[in-house]
């Protein structure tokens, strides 16, 4: 009796992992669907932990960018290829301060 509960608790908490927390109610919202893309390392489920401070931020250690070719996954954009990784919209050529175009990673 007690082997079957374990297995059914084991199934629940899977399938609790592998969805995600869509109440805004939540405690935990923040903390599971801003951690970015989760991966499974020995069983347990771990935040990729570059990918929130990458996605929606600009990287000017990229230097500067030429918009329409730094953004153009056609053309190997380097702002694309380096966002691309871990943000799902890839990156663009950004205006900064109507001076100079930095990498920004889209949201």
């Amino acid at each position: 009796m007690l082997m079957i509960y374990l297995t059914l608790v084991r199934a629940d908490l899977q399938i609790h992992n592998d969805s995600p927390i869509i109440d805004r109610n939540s405690p935990f919202y923040d903390d599971i669907n801003g951690a970015g893309p989760m991966y499974a390392e020995g069983g347990k489920p771990v935040a990729k932990s570059d990918a929130k401070s990458k996605c929606c931020n600009n990287h000017p250690e990229l230097g500067k960018c030429i918009l329409g070719e730094d953004d153009n996954p056609d053309k190997d954009g380097k702002c694309w290829n380096y966002c691309i990784i871990d943000c799902e919209r890839g990156g663009v050529c950004k205006l900064i301060s109507d001076v100079h175009h930095e990498c920004h990673c889209a949201c």
